[in-house]
Formats: structure tokens, sequence, C-alpha cells
């Protein structure tokens, strides 16, 4: 159920007002993160831990269409003035609102040495195929691509204006072997099949263009990866074996 909700404090009628698609879920989540000490609105979280949870209430001030709950939230926003809402704008707790410096270096100290949660983790190959397989031709609609160029319009990337230091002869040998060949997730082919075209190119009976033609269609790659591959512009590691 769509509405417009409070979390009116009793004692003294000060109150925070939010829309939802699902009253009971985020009267729940509202309750949870108050009771961990961890809720966004430092002045409610405050009042909680003083008047108790006893002293609060969550009400339905009106049901309405999802469509219409930021227009609603915000009328009632500047209708009650609600006491305990951080951000005077419908939808997003934190705008308007600035860290101060003191509290930016709380975050960043407690970020420091905190490992992600992906960090040292080790897939099988077995996933590592199934994740693979699951990204293979994927195709976004026009309506997500228009979504995502939106969203990235404006934004700086993390290193404009960096300086990035080059890699060495010796990590980039690194990353060139860890990539080579089978080990590339993105590759079709591998070793046993490259080395069969090459074996198989030199003892054609046919031309060049259908025994690429041919190929490439078995293995649902372009005629020019079948080519770089006979004629050795790739995968040439194989070719000191």
């Amino acid at each position: 159920m769509s509405c417009i909700y409070e979390i009116l404090n009793k004692v003294n009628g000060h109150r925070y007002i939010g829309s939802t698609v699902s009253f009971t879920t985020r009267k729940r989540s509202h309750r949870s993160n108050l009771r961990l000490n961890k809720h966004h609105s430092q002045y409610l979280q405050n009042a909680w831990r003083k008047y108790g949870n006893k002293n609060f209430v969550f009400k339905i001030i009106e049901e309405c269409a999802v469509e219409d709950l930021i227009k609603r939230e915000q009328f009632f926003m500047d209708t009650l003035h609600p006491e305990y809402n951080i951000a005077p704008t419908a939808g997003n707790p934190m705008l308007g609102r600035h860290h101060s410096e003191e509290a930016l270096e709380r975050m960043s100290k407690s970020q420091k040495g905190h490992k992600g949660c992906w960090k040292g983790k080790e897939f099988s190959e077995e996933h590592k195929l199934k994740l693979s397989k699951a990204h293979k031709g994927r195709v976004f609609s026009e309506e997500h691509r228009l979504n995502l160029s939106k969203a990235h319009k404006g934004k700086v990337t993390w290193n404009k204006g960096k300086k990035c230091k080059p890699h060495t002869e010796k990590a980039r040998k690194k990353i060139s072997e860890a990539n080579r060949g089978t080990n590339n997730t993105n590759s079709i082919l591998t070793d046993d099949i490259v080395k069969d075209l090459r074996v198989k190119f030199k003892q054609r009976d046919s031309t060049v263009a259908i025994f690429l033609n041919e190929k490439a269609a078995k293995y649902k790659v372009t005629t020019g990866t079948i080519k770089k591959v006979v004629y050795g512009y790739t995968w040439k590691h194989l070719l000191k074996e």
C-alpha cells in the first residue's frame, strides 16, 4: 500500500514525514535502524534514545498513487514542517545536508583498512564460467542505454587529470601472460582449437576464403579472427611450442 506516513513523538508532537510503497516494510526498516542506532536522521535517532520507542507512533497520513508519492510527501513537509527530517526536499534524505569536517574525518577513519566484501575471495572455475556465460550476449534496451547516458553526463571520471604511473616491463609481461589464450575468460577459442585450426589450414583442400568462412561459422567468431589465428597474428605463444 503506497502512502504518506509519519513517525510521531507523543511527548512533544514532533514528527518525521516519509513516503513508501509498503508501509509495513518501511516501518520495520525504520524500527530496525533506530534500534541499531544507525538511522539516517540523527534528529529522530537522538529523540528515540531520549524518549524511548514506546513514545513514538507510526501513522499513515494519506494513501495515494505511487506516481504521486513525492508530490504529496512534499506537500505535507511544507505544511507540517516535520522536525525530524534532515532535508527539506521529499524523496532524498541527504539533499541539502552537508557533512561537517569532523564527520567526514570520522567516516574516512572508519573506512581505512576496511576490506571490500569481495576482497580476498576466490571463485571456482565453474563459478567464473557461469558468470562469463551470464554476461555474454547481453543487450541493453535503447531506454536503458539512454538512462545510463543521462546518469553519467557531467560526471568526472575518477582518474581525469591524474598522472597514472606506467606499468613496468615486468608488470606488462605478467598482465599479458595472465590474459593470454585460454586464460582470457572472453575467449571462445582454446589452445587445442587453435592448434587444430593451424594444422587443418595447412592441409586444406578448399580456398582460403571457404576455409575461413566454414571455421568462423563453426566456432561463432568472425572470419578475421580465424585469419589472425591461422596466420599467427594472434595466439603467438603457441607458435613457440
